[in-house]
């Protein structure tokens, strides 16, 4: 899947009537299929610390992000919306957002990190494990 189409994907998953798992699922598959990890973003637009994180890795993390990462974002709004989503990954964002889901291209269990600097942290692992 183009990476275009992710950052769509993760537009649709703002709002969307479909089933957002399924469409979590059809974008693990595609990272698996390019051996790419999955991050599942879960933010909201309020929030400067989810706006700040999608500035860094729009402006400085860009290639990194394209050659190990495929991105779907999840908008839990005021904490009121895909909240159904966040619990079905194991992800409480009460503890803070944003919150990452990082799932491996060969299928192990994923990782969840919450705040910025541990999940540009573990972009920067998985950057060096490649």
């Amino acid at each position: 899947m183009k990476p275009y189409l992710l950052v769509l994907l993760g537009i649709l998953l703002a709002g969307c009537k479909q089933n957002p798992l399924s469409s979590i699922g059809k974008a693990r598959a595609a990272a698996e299929l390019h051996h790419k990890f999955l991050m599942v973003e879960f933010g909201a637009d309020w929030c400067s610390d989810c706006r700040e994180l999608a500035r860094t890795l729009e402006q400085n993390r860009r290639d990194q992000i394209r050659q190990y990462v495929d991105v779907v974002k999840v908008d839990v709004g005021e904490f009121n919306r895909n909240l159904d989503v966040a619990r079905s990954l194991h992800v409480d964002v009460n503890q803070g957002i944003p919150t990452a889901v990082f799932f491996p291209p060969a299928g192990s269990q994923p990782r969840i990190e919450v705040g910025n600097k541990q999940i540009l942290s573990y972009l920067d692992e998985i950057s060096e494990s490649r």
